[in-house]
């Protein structure tokens, strides 16, 4: 698989004669993380997205403009993403998916759509060929008896290359913020968190299960609407973890995202940690932007869990100082000095293999701990291991570590053990510091 490197311009919004600076935001998905191979999962409300045949539902596309030339930009911006999977809302049908699919290279793309009849905003996932295999499971039941709501999808994933196999559920609930529609949507997720616990609950399911969609809800800033959801179940809100939030479609601007990513326990051992809210429209060199939907695409990156330590393998709990060093650090990277090329190298001098899971990695200003969730963290005597700062800083933020080209004291810890300490000196482009040992 590949390395995604996704740029999240900042934009400045004039409206009303008043100046507002949207936080600039740049992050960095490496997809290749401690040895583990990541996939990911996104979701995309497409606005009314019809087949453009008047005859199989006029009243959709009354609601739909869009050109030929507009469908063949958005498919090329979805291609663009490389995404392994993608949740889709608001598509009128499978000739709709077809449509979009036309423009891409011809057999890349799959899809499942919801079994709905009577809807032209129903729910699908469309997946690559050669990374997943996707099949249909059931519908949820959320129309509620209403033919306008939108039943919920969902299907079984099965990741080609690790063998993971995982649980992916699909949503568009009722929008307005009047009492009806609120009452209406709240009556919907209780439906759907009750079919999640029951899902949970068999032990016949997989445990691993990702929610995803047009909630209609601003589960960031309302706890208790993510409650609702979550019931007696214990999920997570990925969406949270995304560094940006601010989606700017022509004369809007929202900050509190309605389309969401939610894991359950297990499924959340395998989360990379990335997830990914694109502000698409900040973006002037995409052609026909203002077209592709009113929303903002999300995804959030996962892979199969690590294996676990070999015998005779020493945890981290059990290391003392001078057990891992640092033994070189590149603050300077060559020529753009960027963050996620930064990177500290780490040096077993004990005669057992280490599991360096549960190290922090500290910088005068930041620390970061290597997840238990991550793979290939285990050396040998004398073997040395390396870390970039696309993972330990994906977003390059000046508040996580962000080497001094001048030099700074770096530390490796366990809780409040010190494990090393190492004040490297001031670095020249390109050149790495080494540590005389």
């Amino acid at each position: 698989m590949r390395r995604l490197t996704v740029a999240i311009l900042g934009l400045l919004v004039w409206s009303l004669g008043l100046g507002f600076e949207l936080a600039s935001c740049a992050g960095a998905v490496d997809e290749i993380v401690g040895g583990r191979v990541g996939f990911e999962v996104g979701t995309f409300n497409l606005r009314f997205f019809t087949d453009l045949d008047k005859t199989t539902g006029a009243w959709c596309e009354g609601s739909s403009n869009r050109s030929r030339a507009e469908i063949e930009a958005l498919a090329a911006f979805i291609d663009s993403l490389d995404l392994e999977v993608l949740a889709l809302q608001e598509v009128e049908s499978a000739e709709a998916i077809d449509l979009l699919l036309s423009s891409t290279e011809p057999g890349k793309y799959g899809y499942v759509i919801s079994t709905q009849a009577d809807q032209c905003q129903r729910v699908a996932v469309m997946y690559q060929r050669t990374d997943v295999a996707v099949s249909f499971l059931a519908d949820i039941p959320l129309t509620l008896g209403n033919p306008g709501l939108r039943d919920g999808l969902v299907v079984r994933v099965h990741v080609l290359e690790s063998g993971h196999d995982f649980t992916l559920v699909t949503v568009h609930l009722k929008s307005g913020s009047d009492e009806r529609s609120t009452l209406t949507r709240h009556n919907q997720i209780r439906v759907l968190s009750k079919w999640i616990a029951d899902y949970l609950a068999d032990p016949e399911s997989d445990p691993d299960l990702i929610l995803t969609g047009d909630f209609n809800e601003t589960f960031l800033s309302k706890a208790t609407s993510f409650s609702l959801l979550s019931g007696p179940s214990d999920l997570r809100l990925l969406t949270q973890d995304a560094p940006c939030v601010t989606c700017t479609p022509p004369g809007a601007i929202y900050n509190d995202p309605i389309d969401h990513i939610i894991v359950s326990a297990s499924m959340a051992e395998m989360y990379f940690g990335d997830t990914v809210f694109l502000n698409y429209f900040a973006d002037a060199t995409l052609a026909h932007r203002e077209t592709f939907s009113d929303h903002c695409i999300v995804w959030s990156t996962f892979g199969a869990p690590p294996p676990p330590p070999l015998p005779d393998t020493l945890r981290a709990a059990g290391l003392k100082p001078g057990d891992i060093i640092i033994s070189s650090v590149l603050a300077n990277a060559p020529g753009s000095d960027k963050i996620a090329d930064e990177y500290f190298t780490l040096l077993n001098r004990t005669d057992k293999r280490v599991d360096l899971r549960g190290i922090a990695i500290c910088d005068e200003q930041a620390c970061w701990t290597i997840p238990h969730t991550m793979a290939a963290t285990t050396i040998g005597p004398g073997e040395t291991w390396r870390v970039y700062g696309s993972t330990y800083n994906p977003t390059s933020s000046t508040q996580g570590i962000a080497l001094r080209n001048s030099g700074e004291e770096v530390k490796l810890k366990v809780g409040d053990l010190v494990l090393d300490y190492w004040r490297y000196p001031e670095t020249k482009d390109g050149v790495p510091a080494v540590r005389r040992l």
